[in-house]
Formats: C-alpha cells, sequence, structure tokens
C-alpha cells in the first residue's frame, strides 16, 4: 500500500517544531523526519484538508491513509466488523484467535524516522462504542512484538488503543537483545521514540477518524512499559494526562546492572550453589521473623523495609548440615539484601532484593536456565560480543555503558514540572517479591522527584503490593488492573482498577486513597475463586491489620503511617 500523508508542512517556523517534538538531540544519521503534531500541544493540529464527516466508519478508516507521510507507510488499514480477529503469528507461532471483539478500525502502520529504523505500531480505533479517550500501552525486556491480547483489551473498554514493537521486533519474546548491537539508531527507537511517535500518530488517527481529539490520553505499561510511562513524562509531558508505571525501568542502566549482579552473586557461590530447600530454608527463617510487622500472621511479608533478619543466624557452625546455610550462601545473601554500590564514590547503582522475594530468586534470575545474565546483552551493545559480567568494573564499565546508553534509555530527570503543571498524574506499582526491578529503587527515584518538583502527593501515587511478583503473580494479592489483558474484578471500579483509579483522578480530582488488590486461588483469575483481597496503600503508608476481623479481607485493614 502507498505511504501516505496527514500533515503539510506551512511555515518554516512549524518544521522546526515539529523535528524538535519528534525525538530531539538523539537523533542522527540519515534521519527522516516524521513530520507529526509537536509533541508540545495538548491538542493535535488538525489537518487542513481534514476531510468532513462522512457516511460510514469505513471509509473514515480509510481516509486516514488518505496523503502521504515521509517516513510512514500504512500496511494495514480496514475497517472490521464486529467478531473474531486472527492474531497475525509474528514470532508467536502459538497465538490464538481473539474472540467477539467489537467493530473497529485497525491500522497497522511502519515508521522508519532513521534509516537503520523499522518500527512497527498498531493503532485500534472502536467504532460507534468510543469512549472519548485514548490508550497507548507499554512492553515487556526488548519488546519486539504487539501485544495483541492487550490491544483487544483496551479496545472492549472503549479506548482508542496503540502498541508498537519499539522497533526491536525480530528479538525472541523480549528476551533477546542481540541483533540491537551495532544499530544506535534502534537504540534510540527503543529508549524512547518509538513510543511517542506511536503517541502523536494514535492521536492525530484519533482525531481524523472521529473529527475531534481525544479528551483525554492515557498510558500503562510494566517494567519495560513502567520505564516507557517515565520517558513520556520526562520527555514529553504533554503526550499524556495519566501514567500507570509498573516495576518501572526507567533507570535502564541501573535496572539491567542490577538484574545482572543478583545473577551473578548467586552463579558465584561455590557448589552446590543455593539448592532449593537452602532457599526454602532461608525463606522461612525470613517469612518467621518478619510476618507480623502488618499485624498478622498471613504468609506474606508487607513491610520488607522494617525487616531486620540477619541471615547469619542460619550459617553453619561445623562443615555444613541440612537445616542451616554455608558461609558463602549467607556472604551472597548479604549481598542481595544489600544495594548495588559504585567501590569509587560510594553512590547506589541499583537497589536491593526486599526481604520476603526469596522465593522468586531462582526463577525471577534464571540461575539454572542461563550462562548470561537475564537481559544482559545491553552491555555488549557497548563493551563489545565478547564481554562477560562476571568481570564487570561497577565503576569504570559503569560509567563507559552510562556515557553511550544512558541519554538514549535512562528516565531519570528529577523535575516533572511541566507534566504535574498540566495536570498529569502518575500511579506506580511494585510487587514487594520482585526480584527483577525491586521497589526501592522507584521509592527512592519518587522521592527525589519530590523533593526536586514538590508536592508529589498531588500527582504521584505509589503503591508496593505484598507478596506480589515482577508485575503479577507472587503469593500475595496480585489483580488489581496492573495488566489490561488480565481483567481486574469489577473492572471500572476506581477502587479495584488501576485504570479507572487514574481516569477519575485525572478527570475529578480524587486522588486513589487505596486500591483493592485480590489473590484469585493458584493465580487462577478466569476460576474466579478468591483466596484474599487487601487494600494498597499510598506509599509511605503500608495496610495493617486492624486486630479484629478476616484476615483474607481487605475490610479488616487501614491504611497507616509508618511509625
Amino acid at each position: 500500500m502507498r505511504k501516505t500523508t496527514l500533515y503539510k508542512v506551512v511555515t518554516g517556523m512549524m518544521v522546526a517544531a515539529l523535528a524538535a517534538g519528534c525525538g530531539g538531540g538523539g537523533d542522527s544519521g540519515g534521519f527522516v523526519p516524521v513530520v507529526l503534531p509537536p509533541a508540545t500541544g495538548t491538542t493535535p493540529v488538525v489537518p487542513p484538508d481534514a476531510p468532513p464527516q462522512m457516511a460510514s466508519n469505513e471509509e473514515r478508516c480509510r481516509a486516514i491513509a488518505a496523503q502521504s507521510l515521509p517516513g510512514t507507510e500504512f500496511t494495514v488499514v480496514e475497517y472490521r466488523p464486529a467478531g473474531d480477529f486472527p492474531v497475525p503469528k509474528q514470532i508467536i507461532p502459538t497465538a490464538e484467535t481473539i474472540k467477539s471483539l467489537p467493530e473497529f478500525c485497525r491500522l497497522s502502520v511502519r515508521l522508519t524516522p532513521s534509516n537503520d529504523s523499522d518500527i512497527k505500531v498498531e493503532i485500534w480505533l472502536p467504532g460507534d462504542h468510543w469512549n472519548g479517550r485514548m490508550l497507548g500501552l507499554g512492553n515487556g525486556g526488548f519488546a519486539g512484538f504487539i501485544s495483541y491480547e492487550s490491544l483487544a483489551a483496551g479496545l472492549r473498554r472503549g479506548y482508542a488503543v496503540a502498541h508498537t514493537d519499539m522497533g526491536t521486533g525480530g528479538t525472541t519474546l523480549s528476551f533477546d537483545g542481540s541483533l540491537l548491537r551495532g544499530h544506535p539508531e534502534k537504540w534510540i527507537d527503543w529508549g524512547y521514540r518509538s513510543t511517542h511517535l506511536m503517541t502523536v500518530l494514535s492521536k492525530a488517527s484519533a482525531q481524523r477518524f472521529y473529527s475531534k481529539p481525544p479528551a483525554k490520553s492515557y498510558f500503562m505499561g510494566c517494567s519495560t512499559g513502567g520505564g516507557q510511562g517515565i520517558h513520556e513524562a520526562t520527555r514529553y509531558p504533554d503526550d499524556y494526562d495519566g501514567i500507570i508505571s509498573g516495576a518501572p525501568a526507567n533507570d535502564r542502566i541501573g535496572t539491567h546492572i542490577g538484574i545482572a549482579t543478583y545473577w551473578a552473586t548467586m552463579k558465584k557461590i561455590p557448589a552446590p550453589g543455593m539448592p532449593a530447600d537452602k532457599m526454602a530454608l532461608l525463606s522461612s527463617a525470613v517469612l518467621e521473623a518478619c510476618d507480623s510487622d502488618d499485624g498478622v500472621k498471613d504468609g506474606l511479608i508487607s513491610r520488607p523495609e522494617k525487616c531486620t533478619f540477619n541471615p547469619r543466624v542460619l550459617q553453619c557452625q561445623d562443615a555444613g548440615g541440612a537445616n542451616c546455610l554455608t558461609a558463602d550462601q549467607v556472604s551472597a545473601v548479604e549481598k542481595l539484601y544489600s544495594p548495588v554500590i559504585d567501590p569509587v564514590t560510594g553512590a547506589v547503582i541499583a537497589p536491593q532484593l526486599e526481604k520476603g522475594s526469596e522465593p522468586n530468586w531462582s526463577a525471577g534470575l534464571a540461575i539454572d536456565l542461563s550462562t548470561k545474565p537475564p537481559f544482559g546483552e545491553i552491555f555488549s551493545w557497548v563493551l563489545g560480543n565478547d564481554f562477560d559480567f562476571l568481570n564487570f568494573d561497577y565503576s569504570r564499565d559503569r560509567q563507559t555503558v552510562e556515557s553511550v546508553l544512558g541519554p538514549v534509555v535512562n528516565a531519570t530527570s528529577k523535575d516533572l514540572t511541566k507534566f504535574r503543571d498540566r495536570g498529569g498524574k502518575i500511579i506506580g506499582f511494585n510487587g514487594t517479591m520482585d526480584a527483577l526491578i525491586p521497589p526501592a529503587g522507584f521509592e527512592k527515584y519518587l522521592t527525589s522527584v519530590s523533593e526536586t518538583t514538590g508536592a508529589g502527593d498531588s500527582f504521584i501515587r505509589f503503591y508496593k503490593a505484598p507478596g506480589m511478583d515482577h508485575c503479577g503473580g507472587g503469593l500475595g494479592p496480585n489483580v488489581f488492573g496492573n495488566d489490561i489483558a488480565t481483567p481486574a474484578p469489577l473492572a471500572g471500579d476506581p477502587s479495584r482498577d488501576l485504570l479507572a483509579a487514574l481516569e477519575r483522578w485525572v478527570e475529578t480530582g480524587d486522588a486513589p486513597d487505596r486500591i483493592i488488590a485480590t489473590k484469585f486461588k493458584n493465580n487462577n483469575v478466569a476460576a474466579g475463586e478468591v483466596a484474599m483481597t487487601r487494600p494498597l496503600c499510598p506509599f509511605p503508608k503500608f495496610a495493617k491489620y486492624d486486630g479484629v476481623g478476616d484476615p483474607n479481607s481487605e475490610k479488616s485493614f487501614s491504611c497507616q503511617q509508618p511509625g
């Protein structure tokens, strides 16, 4: 299908503004400008030759691709009637057909903002059931594919919804970053450019289809997606009115150093390493010491920051035994409970793993499944293909990687004044059992944002989910609208659904004081058997048992300040 243009450049001043809004100083080397509405405008520019309201949704859908735009190719433009959607196979050959979708306009787009870019974007525009809002979706790991299930979930809720592969198509289910070696333009695409271009194009397409812009725009993502949200708030504060950022990899380099360090620490334990029975011994001891810090013993550590458990109490007094840890095992555990530090400057590079997260250490860090650290290919982009993280220099090598990649992939600016002043809101969340991106890093970042920007509580709320793993799962309550593809109980209820809570906060000013999280038996949401509910409280508050009532019910807990 031929390339199409949505916008015409009227003056040289507009050209400059558009170029500044579509990538900033990181773009170079054969950049073909993608002429889209400026990132700094709260309302997308209306095309001067926009067609009048047409008779059918299908005509309006096809009209979106009616003109030519350098660097943009609409590969699929179709108006789909209500019914099933056969998922394109991409790199997921087992993808299944999505059943019973409402009618929508589907746009598949290829963006080439540089001569080494190949960004895929999907935009789904509801027919007559649009809720007036736009929703951008985040990714995981190195991205590389479109989440059609998430698009479908957003469509069912009435959003004009968009997702991108971040320009890294061809990666193996988000885990393999080796294909990005030697491709600095793709680093920019993955770092921030693809998300911004997806957002601006989606808003413009919605305006053209509905003859009016989205009233509000929201973004939600976890892990890489959480970092995408922070990139948007810091780099392009006008893109979104509200952002859900879960377990964010916003300090991207620090996050990867942390993950690789946790992995390397476990790898370096002399044989037999940390067998499952010793891990279970450690986990039980920590739980026994700190389970009741929230007022009730329920198998969850709700206040890991308060837990003072010392692993040395488990150290063997002789050559070893079934009910103790070797000196090497204890030393490794102590390192995992401590932040990763630059040995020269003393700066904290990455946060410690939380006490209570031990059951996830093996699975989360894949220590038995890989000879390289999870997502460790990012270091080879700068340090060479043969780089071995077991020899990583935490001062010299870190500074080298930071100097090359930091400006592109990190979103650590503490000044969110522009986002705050235009009414933007952020809801962050993290599981306390997360062994990839522990919550202490985001806590530290949000504290620094509040100190620099001011009025933190007025536009940022952060919720720690006791017993939850990375973005979901785990032993504790872990369903609260944190994954749009996993419907929240009572979806649309702002007390139990993050997206609904964010909408209400942005649109009415009613900030969420607590979010109810649900634990389903065997983590089987589809079966619908509720095992436990628990309130998640805005940090630094925590949910404390009232001393009476069912400890498996959120009604028996109140949010309290730490004391």
